[in-house]
């Protein structure tokens, strides 16, 4: 199953997005063109810390104390780079500053999943 999405949009709508953890500051709400559609950042975690947090181990001690999550309001916490917060993007999913920025992108950037229909059992009718 691959992830299929219009990369020349993908870029420009990064040059918008928030991509440096130097740039998310605790307290202020962002927007996400996937789960959670809008959040307030109530914290930034290492690897360790995110994990331990889901009663699990991390066992990776070469980046165990690097940023690479964030925390919202729900005490729920999701991956950086799964949000497209990394110099090395890989996927569409984005944090933006404002709704209309998070709208926008959404409205550009269809992502589809190949095979998706086949995967789950969907017929095309």
């Amino acid at each position: 199953m691959a992830l299929i999405y219009n990369h020349e949009w993908h870029n420009r709508l990064r040059e918008i997005a928030v991509t440096d953890i130097d740039d998310l500051i605790v307290g202020e709400t962002y927007y996400s063109n996937t789960h959670p559609d809008s959040f307030v950042l109530t914290g930034l975690l290492t690897n360790k810390e995110a994990y331990s947090k889901s009663g699990l181990d991390w066992d990776n001690e070469r980046i165990a104390d690097e940023i690479g999550w964030f925390e919202t309001e729900t005490g729920q916490h999701y991956s950086l780079s799964d949000h497209g917060v990394t110099e090395q993007p890989y996927n569409p999913w984005m944090i933006f500053k404002t709704a209309e920025e998070r709208d926008a992108c959404k409205a550009l950037l269809k992502v589809e999943f190949d095979g998706y229909d086949d995967y789950y059992g969907y017929d095309e009718e």
